[in-house]
Formats: C-alpha cells, structure tokens, sequence
C-alpha cells in the first residue's frame, strides 16, 4: 500500500494506473442478439455446442458424438473446422462468428455470449442503456459507465440491486487475503514508517 514513504510502493502505484492495491478488471465483450426468437435460440444453441467443446476438447474428443456434432456446426454454420491434432482454435473462432454475427439492425438487445448467455433471455440487456457513456466514482477513480446503467441493472439484479447480497464469486476471499492483510498492516501501524 503507498502511504507515500516508499519509492517501491510509489513504482507499484504508477504501474497499477494509479491504485494503491493490485487491481484487475474483468472484460466482458457484448455482442448483439438477435431480435427474431426462433434465430435467437439457433445461434445461442450453436455457440453453446462450439464453446462447450473448446471449452472441453479432450472429453469431447473421446466421445463418439464428436465428429458428428463437428460436422454438423459445419454444415449449420457453413464453416470448416480445421482437423488438427487439436481443433480448439477453430472452435473459438467458430463461437466468436457466432456470436458477432448478428448486426445491429437485427438486434435490441446485447449481451455477453461467453457466459450470461448460457442462462437465456433472462440475461439479454437494453441496446439503449449502451447507447452513452458518463463518468461516475468508483472507489478512488473515475469510471466510464453506461449511461443506462439503472435500467441495466434492474434487469439483471432486480429493483433493490444497490442492497449488498453475500454470495460466492469467482474472486471470492481468500483470492485477495495477502493484499488485504498489507492494506490492514499500513492502515493501523504503517504511519510510523516503512515496515514493509
């Protein structure tokens, strides 16, 4: 933590874009989704059979529904699957064209196809909150956020979205233990100098 006494801690600091901890930032690409049900469903089930096998290439590989299923995202997507010793790079590429490829005169609704998406309709979201963006606080920053973020987030989380819920995350405690142990250490006794 830089609590401006050490020039390490100020290098971290710079290095982090100016926070103070380690951060990180999940990227979700979105992707249009198509307005039309029944193409909804045909596209969402396809990136779901190609990304489900990359995702699974050596169980998949030993099942004897393999080749099959291969050619038939073939023949449904009038693309070819490389053959390889390992076809994954061509199944993520298949998932990729499949889920970019509906335009935005197709769609009124974006979402994010490598993994809300598996969950259905129920996680599609609002081109319009998209449409701007506005600067708001977030921790020590500021952030560029949706400009619809209200609606967007009471589609995904319910009216009541700004009450805190405790649930598992895929960066659940102990993931940030050692961080928050510094930040505990230079709050309650690293005013008396660099101890680290």
């Amino acid at each position: 933590m830089d609590i401006d006494n050490d020039p390490e801690e100020t290098q971290i600091t710079k290095l982090q874009y100016g926070f103070r901890c380690s951060s990180w930032i999940d990227i979700f690409p979105l992707d249009y989704v198509p307005s039309d049900p029944e193409r909804w469903e045909t596209i969402r089930n396809l990136y779901l059979a190609a990304n489900e096998m990359a995702s699974n290439i050596e169980i998949c590989k030993a099942s004897p529904d393999f080749e099959p299923t291969l050619r038939q995202l073939e023949r449904l997507t009038k693309t070819k699957i490389k053959r390889s010793d390992d076809p994954t790079h061509s199944l993520w590429m298949l998932s990729e064209k499949l889920a970019s490829m509906t335009t935005r005169k197709e769609a009124k609704y974006i979402g994010w196809y490598g993994g809300a998406l598996h969950l259905g309709s129920k996680c599609l979201r609002p081109i319009s909150g998209y449409s701007e963006t506005i600067q708001s606080d977030f921790e020590i920053i500021k952030a560029p956020i949706p400009s619809g973020y209200d609606s967007i987030l009471t589609m995904l989380f319910g009216s009541n979205y700004m009450t805190p819920v405790r649930t598992p995350a895929g960066h659940d405690y102990p993931h940030f233990k050692n961080q928050e142990l510094r930040i505990l250490a230079c709050s309650k006794i690293g005013q008396l100098g660099d101890i680290f």
